[in-house]
């Protein structure tokens, strides 16, 4: 029964993240081996049979429902091979999702991707041809330039584990730095992460004068084996802070038997030792809160996130006050001007909103929901036919 509420939770989960798709590669192995060795492989065998029915049940919905839409065959979405190549080219640098070929886009873009395939390569491709094409290119960035390759692949690693919170839709870094309350918060990732390390490695080394349980030993050695296999998967295409969050309560189950031995060290006043540990736990915490991938925050993203937080709130004064001051930053910034455009149109200055959505195109012509919302702007002025060719563009 376990065996299929794990499966069905995992399931879930791939339903909202297919980077968990690949965990029954590390799960069933793991099961097998410690059924064998407890010498319960024939409930192992049922339990793991339960667990692949449980998740293969969830992730079938999205399957059949792919296959109904666009008759093709995808367990969940169709855009992995998409941002492997815009996590795997010449101009990436790890984590920004968008690059000269593409522009900016999003989810809402990729059919209008593979219709601009078929009319620059003179074929109608499926989406599969599309996840081929980019898939290839992806490679051949890897196989051409092995070196620039595994830099990256290391840049994102770090990224992935280092200090900051890397931007993806929303600038988090940015975010805790302006609050008056969540730049105080002691809680970091780095801090979850140095005790996480910490703490193995002080069970590691006193294995033999504090033995754990054989279970308890297995279920920390594929915690650590499931970390970072789920960070593989996102450092394989692009990382963000926001990929992370799932691992913090994981690093904290891990740390936590650690922490219970360095205090049982101190309770039975072995100090010395105890504050080695201390010692080493500080280090690590210094070690890991150590920028090594180089990101930097942008410089217009405080004001653009003050405005939508003064847009939602009705403050519509101040809110066109920070997305101008975003703009005089960085006037390229199509999120600042499409949040001024709604504010705009929201005030009834629907002329104005359309002359901002016009930038936004000039920018990033091909950028689905700025067209979106011009062909509205334009509808609301009476521009009909205007906004027909908007609404076809998207």
């Amino acid at each position: 029964l376990w065996g299929l509420i794990i499966g069905l939770v995992l399931g879930i989960g791939a339903l909202v993240r297919p980077n968990l798709l690949p965990v029954p590669v590390l799960l069933v192995p793991w099961a097998a081996w410690v059924a064998v060795r407890r010498g319960l492989w024939k409930k192992g065998l049922v339990s793991i049979l339960l667990l692949l029915i449980g998740m293969a049940a969830m992730v079938s919905i999205t399957a059949v429902r792919n296959w109904r839409v666009a008759h093709e065959f995808y367990l969940v979405s169709a855009n992995a091979e998409i941002t492997l190549y815009i996590g795997n080219n010449p101009e990436a640098d790890g984590f920004t999702t968008a690059n000269r070929e593409l522009g900016d886009w999003s989810t809402f873009d990729y059919p209008r991707i593979v219709r601009r395939m078929a009319a620059l390569h003179d074929f109608n491709p499926t989406f599969h041809d599309a996840a081929a094409y980019f898939r290839s290119r992806a490679l051949q960035f890897m196989r051409e330039h092995p070196g620039e390759a595994l830099a990256l692949a290391g840049r994102k690693a770090l990224l992935y584990f280092g200090p900051k919170e890397v931007a993806n839709q929303k600038e988090d870094e940015c975010d805790r730095q302006n609050s008056r309350i969540l730049k105080y918060l002691p809680g970091r990732f780095s801090l979850v992460l140095a005790l996480a390390l910490a703490g193995s490695l002080l069970l590691v080394v006193r294995r033999n004068s504090t033995p754990l349980p054989a279970m308890q030993k297995h279920m920390l050695a594929f915690t650590w084996l499931f970390i970072l296999l789920y960070a593989a998967t996102f450092i394989l295409y692009v990382v963000a802070g926001r990929y992370r969050v799932p691992l913090v309560p994981l690093l904290m189950l891990v740390a936590a038997p650690g922490l219970c031995e360095w205090v049982r060290l101190a309770w039975s006043r072995q100090f010395r030792e105890a504050g080695a540990w201390l010692c080493v736990a500080v280090f690590l915490y210094f070690l890991v809160s150590i920028n090594a991938g180089g990101y930097v925050e942008h410089p217009f993203v405080p004001h653009y996130h003050r405005a939508d937080i003064y847009l939602e709130t009705g403050r519509w004064d101040r809110a066109e006050q920070e997305c101008r001051k975003a703009l005089a930053i960085e006037p390229h910034c199509y999120q600042a001007r499409i949040l001024l455009a709604d504010l705009l149109g929201r005030q009834g200055r629907h002329r104005a909103a359309a002359h901002e959505l016009f930038k936004v195109i000039q920018d990033a012509p091909h950028y689905a929901p700025a067209h979106a919302m011009l062909a509205h702007q334009l509808f609301l002025l009476g521009d009909q036919e205007g906004a027909l060719e908007h609404y076809l563009a998207v």
